[in-house]
């Protein structure tokens, strides 16, 4: 995916898309492109060929330059507001144009992901970097691909050694702030019973629309998977459970399981119970005995958008 705009909105369209194709930011590369508008060559690649760059760098590949925008070039400021946050934080750029590499991964010291700058190069001419650009997509879309290795097949391959000669996240720069604040994506798992189906993809979508990616396993099992095994895996990977509480989810097995497997390994008040003909005096075995549970009534329509609204609040996503 290529996105010319501002960095803030340059991440709300990478969250909107990885929301849109079930994606996880944690599993994509980014490229930010530093140039300014006398740079004439780069300024008139990345104004003109918007669709060829989307269709070679794909989903999980994301490219930002702060010096286009809607197919214009814009004013130097934003370029030269992020050099000097870059510099502040350890990475000189010069006046060259400059491309730097990061991944997002959960942050080590508070909730939600930090970005984690592993390699960068200054670009002598344009003939260099569209060279460069095809190599790093394809370096970077590997599958096994780890930051190390890449940094050094990305020095092999360019010919010349990184200005980020270790990983740095950037402690402090507002680059960093707004990726930790925009990419932070809350994760849902949907426990409900089949009969609930209509129920719950409507409930996905409508969390999807608030920036908050929602696991239904109509729709996300490939074929041939193992349902057990693929189920388990979807609920490691998710922040929280939505608990769809209707007379058919109450009696299911499935749902019992699904429960018990979640409170393994996260604290209840991760849990939101979201009542779909049902009332809190039935709910399941495994969250009877729990106290404090936030309950969100959406069995009717004039209910439904309230609800919502307690449900992203209560995520962190946005409403």
């Amino acid at each position: 995916m290529f996105t010319i705009s501002t960095v803030d909105g340059w991440l709300e369209d990478v969250v909107n898309r990885c929301n849109a194709r079930g994606l996880d930011p944690t599993t994509s590369t980014f490229m930010l492109v530093f140039f300014t508008s006398l740079d004439f060559d780069f300024a008139e690649f990345f104004r003109t060929r918007y669709a060829q760059i989307s269709a070679y760098s794909g989903d999980k590949f994301h490219v930002l330059t702060p010096t286009v925008h809607e197919n214009l070039v814009i004013s130097d400021e934003d370029w030269r507001f992020l050099r000097t946050d870059f510099e502040r934080a350890g990475i000189s750029m010069g006046r060259e144009p400059t491309f730097l590499l990061f991944r997002v991964r959960p942050a080590r010291e508070r909730a939600g992901l930090e970005p984690s700058f592993f390699a960068g190069f200054t670009c002598p001419d344009f003939d260099h970097f569209e060279r460069w650009l095809r190599s790093s997509v394809e370096l970077c879309l590997r599958d096994d691909a780890k930051p190390e290795l890449l940094l050094r097949d990305l020095e092999r391959e360019i010919g010349k050694s990184s200005i980020i000669d270790a990983p740095t996240t950037l402690p402090g720069s507002a680059m960093a702030y707004q990726i930790e604040d925009r990419l932070s994506i809350p994760k849902a798992f949907i426990c409900h019973s089949s009969v609930d189906d209509p129920f719950a993809q409507r409930l996905r979508d409508s969390l999807s629309e608030n920036s908050i990616k929602a696991w239904l396993d109509d729709v996300e099992m490939n074929p041939g998977e193992r349902i057990r095994d693929r189920v388990t895996k979807a609920l490691g990977w998710s922040d929280y459970l939505l608990a769809v509480l209707s007379p058919a989810s109450v009696a299911s097995e499935w749902v019992r399981f699904e429960l018990a497997s979640f409170l393994a390994r996260e604290q209840p008040g991760r849990i939101i119970p979201v009542l779909n003909g049902a009332s809190a005096r039935d709910l399941p075995e495994p969250l009877r005995d729990l106290e404090a549970l936030v309950y969100v009534d959406m069995s009717t329509e004039s209910k439904w958008q309230d609800g919502i609204g307690v449900v992203c609040e209560a995520m962190g996503g946005w409403h």
